[in-house]
């Protein structure tokens, strides 16, 4: 009989992990991942043709040849073992559960042990045969072990069950230091934090005084009982070594620093993740060097041209914009993930917790990644602000004459709402409970704030000189000068500038700053005097005539109503000349006369209706009701 050949690699932990977030235990929905392994096994089965009968009659299958063993017949003695747990987990996550729910659910729990054992001889005997590597091995081990010791620990029987979690946590560093992949090494790590709580109930159980030093019972219990749980484990060990090093390096990520102290990723859903958003960053940094090489030499006229290219920072600006969508995209993904984390965490206490002392939790990493997604959008919009005013600035010095002119009137607006994207960032970013932890990163991100206003109003205020609004241009440079000195104040705060300074600000940058809105002032005054012509009188004497509302124009259309005497009046406008004479005006003793005489008026006789007496009649007033009259 020929050999079925099968995979070198069968990743149970990878697998059932896997299976369990995306099928409801992420959640703690047991019923569902109790469905899902049944309608697996059920699928299994039918492929393998080992069914139990058709019809009501159990039929018992026949066992199989170990020459016959493939992928298929792992997972279906996995996923029993998987069913049978969920069960028994579904069972005790009632409230107050009755005595034979507790025994039914301990029997559940028990026939989960027994499908991992016959896993765990499956994978032997194919070890042995040289048909999968000890990589898997060891997690089949350690799978089966994780679910010997949580037996043991719902009978009581604490020091078996301390026993098998720690071999168990001593094969999982094992694994973690021989992992080839980040991904894996976070893998091994979640489930030794998953089983950690578990070690150290037993421990307490057992009178222990350090039951919370769960790397010294490790280290006590594991070499004492390694060997007869797990025979042959130094050879096991030294093959996985070996295998290491055939396979080589693999997708490793980089270390993520935050203050000087590591930020661990201790989920496989996160460090996939932050692999993208590592490969997202080695593309911007590459394309980075590239465009600059492109600058330097594009400005280098070649021979026989006449210069250089015509545009060569709209495309180096534009490449630069697609990789930084492409990190921002990598980022808006890991911080999803980072949110469903912590809301499984808190809602239902699913989720990767560490099990040392000291380590970053998950609420932090998710922190964390927020930071970094709105610092590179910060620097996304100021990539833009400096496209946009290098152009104009382009566009400028081609022409020689009436530069004023050649001012895109959307230029100002469109700069003053990217500037309003960026406070929303950085006032976000403020809300941020690792800012809040910082010393001196609160001082920089608000000295951030208040420079990033100053120069939002200053853009604000060209769009209102444009539009010869000269007083609002003034309000609004005079506002931009107080958030500088604001500026100067939280910088002068800070002891030193924080590490990740992704928005600088210097010295200069203000001076630079302040001399422009100077400037600015000072020809914001120049072209309001030369407007208005210098010209100084009484308001209201040189104003336009006033537009006659929309309820004038249809009521009163042929008559010129004196509306500067009307405002006067309700004193709801300032006095012209003419008209302070004629209100201040005093009547004459004629007038006063005029006004107390009573005027005549001709009344005419009232007209009489006769009417006839018939009218009032029943038939009158019924007959109306028929059409009569």
């Amino acid at each position: 009989m020929t050999r079925v050949s099968l995979r070198a690699h069968f990743l149970v932990l990878s697998l059932i992990n896997e299976e369990r977030n995306s099928y409801g235990l992420r959640l703690n929905e047991y019923g569902r991942y109790r469905e899902h392994c049944s309608r697996k096994i059920s699928k299994l089965r039918q492929k393998l043709k080992l069914t139990h009968g058709k019809g009501k009659k159990y039929t018992k299958t026949a066992p199989i040849p170990t020459a016959n063993l493939t992928d298929a017949h792992l997972q279906l003695l996995l996923f029993e073992a998987e069913r049978s747990w969920t069960y028994s987990q579904q069972l005790s996550s009632q409230r107050d559960p009755a005595k034979a729910i507790r025994q039914r659910a301990t029997g559940r729990l028990r026939r989960a042990v027994h499908s991992a054992a016959e896993l765990r001889n499956a994978a032997l005997i194919l070890y042995q045969s040289q048909r999968i590597n000890s990589a898997s091995l060891l997690e089949i081990f350690v799978y089966h072990f994780i679910l010997e010791g949580r037996f043991h620990l719902r009978k009581d029987d604490f020091q078996e069950g301390v026993e098998f979690l720690s071999v168990a946590r001593f094969m999982l560093d094992k694994l973690t230091t021989s992992a080839a992949t980040s991904h894996d090494q976070a893998l091994y790590t979640l489930f030794s934090d998953e089983i950690a709580p578990q070690i150290r109930y037993g421990a307490h159980s057992l009178g222990r005084s350090k039951a919370y030093d769960i790397d010294s019972i490790v280290n006590e219990v594991a070499p004492r009982v390694r060997d007869q749980l797990l025979p042959a484990s130094n050879e096991l060990f030294a093959h996985l070594s070996q295998e290491k090093t055939t396979l080589g390096e693999g997708s490793l990520l980089r270390e993520i620093l935050w203050e000087g102290v590591p930020v661990p990723m201790r989920s496989p859903e996160l460090v996939d993740a932050f692999l993208k958003v590592q490969k997202a960053e080695d593309i911007l940094r590459e394309g980075q060097k590239t465009i600059q090489k492109d600058s330097l030499s594009s400005y280098i006229p070649a021979s026989g041209t006449k210069g250089a290219s015509k545009n060569p920072s709209s495309k180096s600006s534009k490449s630069k914009i697609a990789a930084y969508d492409d990190l921002l995209l990598a980022l808006s993904d890991a911080e999803e993930v980072s949110r469903r984390l912590v809301e499984a965490r808190e809602l239902f206490g699913s989720g990767p917790i560490s099990s040392e002392s000291g380590v970053r939790d998950i609420n932090f990493i998710h922190a964390f990644i927020g930071y970094r997604l709105l610092s590179q959008r910060i620097e996304r919009d100021l990539l833009l602000v400096d496209s946009l005013t290098s152009h104009q600035k382009e566009a400028k010095g081609k022409l020689t004459q009436n530069a004023a002119a050649s001012e895109d009137p959307r230029l100002n607006p469109g700069l003053v709402k990217l500037y309003d994207a960026i406070l929303q960032s950085l006032e976000r970013m403020r809300t941020l409970s690792i800012v809040d932890e910082s010393i001196n990163l609160v001082p920089a991100i608000e000295a951030k704030l208040s420079y990033s206003k100053a120069r939002r109003l200053l853009y604000l205020s060209r769009a209102h000189s444009s539009v010869k609004k000269y007083a609002e241009t003034l309000a609004l440079t005079a506002k931009a000068h107080i958030y500088l000195r604001e500026m100067r104040s939280h910088l002068a705060s800070s002891d030193k500038p924080p590490e990740d300074n992704f928005y600088p600000i210097t010295l200069s940058d203000i001076a630079s700053l302040k001399s422009t809105l100077f400037d600015d002032e000072k020809g914001t005054k120049s072209e309001w005097f030369s407007f208005d012509g210098g010209r100084v009188g009484l308001p209201g004497i040189d104003q336009v005539p006033h537009k006659k509302p929309l309820f004038f124009d249809v009521a009163f259309n042929y008559i010129e109503l004196p509306f500067d005497r009307l405002q006067a009046r309700a004193q709801k406008a300032p006095l012209t000349r003419a008209v302070a004479h004629e209100v201040v005006k005093k009547p004459t003793s004629t007038e006063v006369k005029e006004k107390r005489l009573p005027t005549k008026i001709e009344e005419e006789p009232p007209v009489v209706k006769i009417v006839d007496s018939a009218s009032y009649s029943i038939g009158g007033i019924l007959g109306g009701w028929w059409g009569r009259k």
